[in-house]
């Protein structure tokens, strides 16, 4: 795995730790968690917004879920554009192994989040049971969604 050179990339690089960074934020528990939130915070205090854009949307744009979960992470903390949500969407919709982690981030970051969930439950044949299972329980905490999940599920 060779990330792309940039800030937000040296959360992929172990450099001596016993444990990469990238990692801690697979639960973002504990002080492992906080040191994580805290690098991407650092990241997005120091750096320009576009150039983080840029990097963020080329780590999504990767195959590997690590690069995912670091942008997603940024994403979450504030980094945000209509760049970025579209981004955070393609990279669930290849089939992330960070999938869920994804939705949570489109939840929190996308203001279209309800109307693009919906699409891809409609279409759930495509999506995976990880990705799936994750947005049909975020759905459900949506009042946009909810009661269509409900009624959904009836059926």
């Amino acid at each position: 795995m060779e990330p792309m050179p940039g800030p937000l990339s040296e959360a992929l690089r172990a450099d001596g730790a016993a444990v990469a960074p990238y990692l801690r934020m697979l639960h973002l528990t504990g002080e492992d968690g906080d040191r994580a939130v805290a690098f991407v915070r650092e990241v997005l205090a120091a750096y320009p917004p576009d150039a983080l854009e840029e990097e963020a949307v080329a780590l999504l744009d990767e195959a590997n879920w690590r690069f995912h979960l670091v942008a997603a992470v940024a994403v979450v903390l504030g980094l945000r554009s209509p760049r970025l949500d579209a981004a955070v969407w393609e990279a669930f919709d290849r089939g992330s192994w960070v999938a869920p982690q994804l939705a949570a981030t489109a939840l929190i970051a996308d203001a279209d989040f309800a109307a693009r969930a919906r699409v891809r439950l409609d279409a759930a044949a495509g999506l995976g049971a990880k990705a799936a299972g994750a947005l049909v329980a975020l759905a459900e905490l949506t009042p946009a969604l909810a009661g269509w999940v409900a009624r959904r599920r009836a059926q």
